[in-house]
């Protein structure tokens, strides 16, 4: 880098820093992160990156039952039962 590029580079990040540069402009991204879809009869489908919009389940009472108790039993101590 020759000493002008680190210069202005430094100037640059100085004015950035204190609030006379604005940063730049990201745009947002569209679509959700979804790494893995778990269906109640046990079967995956797995996404790679941002979808669109996420996969129709018509089961969605008894997925979210499957998760619950998922979370349920991989919990390492579990609370003693109330007498």
């Amino acid at each position: 880098m020759t000493s002008s590029k680190t210069f202005k580079t430094k100037f640059r990040l100085f004015l950035r820093r204190f609030g006379m540069l604005c940063k730049k402009k990201q745009l947002p991204r569209k679509g959700v992160r979804i790494s893995r879809t778990i269906m109640p009869d046990g079967k995956v489908i797995r996404h790679g990156g941002f979808v669109e919009k996420p996969p129709l389940n018509n089961q969605s009472f008894l997925s979210e039952l499957h998760i619950y108790h998922e979370l349920k039993n991989s919990v390492k101590f579990k609370q003693p039962k109330k007498k």
